[in-house]
């Protein structure tokens, strides 16, 4: 227990990438992206051009800042990825951090993903994860807790896979935390397993040839709470110039924008989402931004 917090709201799954938030989260059988280790590792090995991406995001937007003692609401959620394909795989080094006014969270990253046959792919993340308190009044009144704050680290794997069907139709799988990290201050308080099952299909050219859509659909499970179905859709206009998203899971709706732009050399594309909880009232909703770099 931490400020009346129990152990399972260690690393709540917030969500990298404007772009998969925008459908909703449901990213598993998808993860085409430098956006793919934070969902699915093996998706990496789709990637064939190198990428950076980074993401900011304004979490719960007006909510009332004195429900955790402060006067502005400064909730923030931020992620930045590098992507490197190699002729036996593709890597990539990322890094989250989940940031407020007393409390943050931030996870390191290195992952791995390959082709192992035509249609399966298999992926792989190392990450050291962590939480750290400042100095507080929190901090000044708590026993359990040094005065000048505390800081605490632990290591463990995520493992995905991937199956593409010829068709346009994708499976994907992804096990995260599956190495027992123990991130409690004074009892075990370990991060919880979470499991994610997804699919996904690309229609390409529909509709007068000119529209390509993706939907996906995730299910989600954390060790200790109730199974999660996340649902999206992605649709690009106008030679993947301009792309819309929509999605819905049991905590929210969300929607989304992208604009592509590509010359001989780079890719540009930034990435917008709007997250809106359907358990949390109060709030204008959480903003995400993101911009990808391809070359």
């Amino acid at each position: 227990m931490f400020f009346g917090i129990p152990s399972y709201s260690y690393f709540k799954n917030l969500g990298a990438g404007a772009r998969p938030m925008g459908m909703g989260g449901a990213y598993t059988a998808v993860a085409d992206d430098a956006n793919a280790p934070f969902w699915n590792p093996s998706g990496l090995a789709q990637l064939e051009k190198h990428e950076l991406t980074a993401m900011f995001s304004a979490l719960y937007v007006g909510l009332d800042a004195k429900l955790y003692n402060e006067k502005t609401d400064q909730l923030g959620y931020h992620f930045i990825c590098y992507a490197h394909p190699w002729s036996s795989g593709c890597f990539a080094i990322s890094w989250s951090t989940f940031q407020s006014q007393i409390y943050d969270e931030s996870i390191f990253c290195l992952s791995y993903g390959r082709i192992l046959t035509e249609s399966l792919y298999a992926g792989l993340n190392l990450k050291n994860m962590g939480w750290s308190v400042g100095e507080n009044e929190f901090t000044r009144i708590d026993r359990d807790i040094p005065d000048h704050g505390v800081s605490i680290r632990e290591y463990t794997i995520d493992l995905g896979g991937l199956y593409k069907f010829k068709d346009g139709l994708t499976l994907g799988f992804s096990a995260e935390n599956l190495i027992p990290a123990d991130v409690g201050l004074k009892v075990k308080e370990r991060i919880p397993l979470n499991l994610r099952l997804g699919i996904a299909y690309k229609l390409d050219k529909v509709w007068y040839k000119d529209i390509n859509l993706l939907p996906a659909m995730d299910i989600a499970y954390r060790s200790g709470e109730e199974a999660n179905i996340l649902t999206g859709c992605e649709a690009w206009l106008f030679d993947r110039l301009l792309g819309l998203r929509a999605g819905w899971n049991s905590t929210s709706i969300t929607s989304g924008i992208s604009c592509n732009f590509v010359n001989r050399l780079w890719e540009f594309q930034i990435d917008y989402a709007f997250t809106y909880p359907l358990k949390i009232q109060n709030t204008y909703g959480s903003h995400r931004m993101s911009l990808s770099v391809r070359f």
